[in-house]
């Protein structure tokens, strides 16, 4: 999975980070910087992008997006040893984020999971309903295919 982060906890942290012993111009820079992460594509880990699905309840930026707009901010007016020290600081500070954790819905809270009046082992509906086989599961698989049964949200 890519390496995403939070949009809401990159820009705390950056407001947060701004408001501490900086020049008026550095903070202006800063508020800058949050802009265009405000206004980066969100982004979700390739293994869902065929489902369309959201794995996270946070909206999710690239790490790599972010620290790319920081680089390439406009630091006109501040003396080129800041340029670098602000730069230097929000990139520190982006990568000190902790990584967005998809949210693991296991096969027994997916509507595709099925225990049948044997109840020797579970199926994957799914599997069977697309391959034509039955595909033993364990309540507590998980896969990238999941979708939520409606009765548990």
């Amino acid at each position: 999975m890519s390496d995403l982060i939070s949009r809401q906890a990159a820009i705390d942290a950056l407001y947060d980070w701004s408001e501490h012993s900086m020049t008026d111009a550095e903070a202006w820079h800063i508020k800058q910087v949050i802009g265009d992460i405000k206004s980066l594509l969100s982004t979700q880990p390739d293994h869902v992008a065929d489902t369309g699905k959201k794995v996270a309840d946070d909206d999710c930026i690239s790490r790599q997006a972010a620290i790319e707009a920081a680089n390439r901010a406009d630091y006109r007016g501040l003396l080129v040893e800041d340029v670098k020290k602000v730069t230097d600081e929000v990139v520190k500070e982006l990568k000190q984020l902790p990584p967005v954790q998809p949210e693991i819905i296991r096969c027994k809270d997916c509507k595709w999971y099925e225990l049948p009046s044997h109840k020797i082992y579970e199926n994957c509906v799914r599997w069977m309903k697309r391959n034509g086989i039955l595909l033993p599961i364990k309540p507590d698989d998980f896969c990238s295919r999941v979708e939520r049964r409606e009765d548990e949200q």
